[in-house]
């Protein structure tokens, strides 16, 4: 947490190797980001500010794409977009558009997409945006 402007997002965007460090080291699990970013991607799910959604297309076929890109196992897709439609509380938008649900929905479909692959890390930049409160939460499992 902390002011804006501290530097939050741009971390995160360093994370996955988006932005370089202008200096020190950042490693995951022992893998240093400027050797290993391709590894390290592969261990985050993340819930950016502003999530790039298709507005056009459906919940359903957002998520579908999603674990696809995820390269989520065919035989599990199917389930594990029920898993995440159920946990996120999206069963009852699944056939809507993207662009013609809420924004709390559409916080709710950038979780499922976090977490689709059933990420170690969940990085969230600004979860609680149009709250009032600026924070970045990381969640890391064991």
């Amino acid at each position: 947490m902390g002011p804006n402007g501290a530097g939050k997002t741009t971390t995160l965007r360093m994370l996955p190797g988006f932005i370089r460090p202008t200096s020190g080291t950042i490693r995951v699990k022992e893998c240093n980001i400027e050797d290993h970013s391709l590894e390290i991607r592969k261990l985050l799910g993340d819930l950016p500010e502003s999530a790039p959604f298709y507005h056009d297309m459906l919940v359903y076929d957002y998520l579908n794409y999603v674990a696809d890109i995820r390269e989520v196992e065919k035989e599990n897709k199917l389930v594990r977009i029920r898993e995440m439609a159920d946990l996120c509380g999206l069963n009852e938008v699944m056939h809507k558009p993207v662009a013609e649900i809420s924004k709390g929905y559409k916080q709710r479909v950038g979780l499922a997409h976090a977490m689709m692959k059933d990420p170690e890390i969940l990085v969230f930049d600004e979860p609680t945006e149009g709250h009032g409160r600026t924070c970045t939460v990381f969640f890391c499992q064991g």
